[in-house]
């Protein structure tokens, strides 16, 4: 399958294009051009230019691993994060990190999740010195465009109930799945207002179930693996030495409870009796909210934590 890139000459055309994701541009976004219908998922590209330096940013909705990671900050995709810097922006009353690093590629770079929207940003040689402060500056002119149709996972994702060539093992682990759309949703004082839940199953082994808001702010993923299955990357290990940026923020009696920063996103570990349970929860959800999901995960356990 070819790639398919097309410059987009008036930003107003995005209107006409359906994307799986919410489209972020600045008010001086340049050079804008979109990616669909290629063996990766749909992107949206653009450069800016401020104070004589140009930046350049990608768009997509990432579905192949817990949301709102900083993935592209990864020294390469099987290595550790390089060393992090987070910053915060407020986007309609919700706060979101920021994270400041080194990409794969070497090169001063930026990430974060807006709307369910993940931007990878990227200087280049001329902006490097200034990039938090010109990020900072790009990110509080931004625009919300175009949202999509649906809202839940599957209709977003590349990976989910499609036929795809894998590149990564945490692709696979999606694209292996059989997913429908849930009809019973969970009730609670957090995941009430989740109204699209999505789940994918394979092999009475692999369960995860993936709660995305209307608005598409906030997303949690429950992971669930059967101990003792026979299943290659059934879940994640966090210890030492492959913990990266994660870092434990407290532990109660149900969770481990680990954050990239005190806005997320977060990973919340459990063995329960025959499953280990890790829960993904997105950027853009505090302390406090954590602590909720968890009571309400518990209250509807025979409901969440089933395979």
């Amino acid at each position: 399958m070819q790639h398919m890139l097309k410059k987009i000459d008036n930003r107003e055309d995005l209107n006409d294009i359906q994307l799986p994701f919410v489209t972020i541009l600045p008010e001086n976004a340049s050079n804008i051009s979109i990616r669909t219908h290629s063996e990766k998922w749909d992107t949206l590209r653009f450069e800016v230019e401020i104070n004589n330096q140009i930046i350049r940013v990608k768009e997509f909705f990432m579905d192949w691993f817990y949301p709102s990671f900083p993935k592209s900050l990864l020294k390469t995709f099987s290595l550790p994060y390089s060393q992090i810097s987070v910053r915060t922006i407020m986007v309609n009353g919700v706060t979101y990190p920021v994270f400041f690093g080194v990409d794969y590629s070497g090169a001063v770079a930026a990430s974060v999740w807006i709307f369910g929207t993940t931007l990878e940003i990227r200087s280049m040689p001329n902006s490097e010195q200034n990039f938090t402060d010109l990020i900072m500056n790009i990110l509080s002119h931004i625009q919300i465009g175009k949202f999509p149709e649906r809202s839940d996972f599957i209709s977003r994702s590349y990976y989910a109930g499609k036929k795809r060539k894998y590149f990564w093992f945490e692709e696979e682990r999606i694209g292996r799945m059989s997913w429908e759309v849930s009809t019973n949703f969970i009730e609670g004082n957090f995941l009430k207002k989740f109204h699209n839940v999505s789940t994918g199953t394979f092999n009475g082994i692999h369960k995860i179930m993936v709660f995305s808001s209307e608005d598409m702010n906030r997303e949690i993923w429950v992971d669930l693996f059967k101990i003792g299955g026979s299943l290659k990357n059934g879940f994640y290990h966090l210890d030492e030495d492959n913990m990266g940026i994660l870092q434990e923020h407290h532990e109660t009696d149900q969770f481990r409870i680990f954050s990239v920063s005190n806005y997320g996103p977060w990973l919340l570990r459990k063995v329960y009796p025959g499953i280990i349970a890790t829960v993904g929860v997105s950027s853009g959800v505090e302390t406090g909210e954590i602590e909720t999901l968890i009571k309400d995960i518990e209250i509807n356990r025979d409901q969440v934590i089933t395979i």
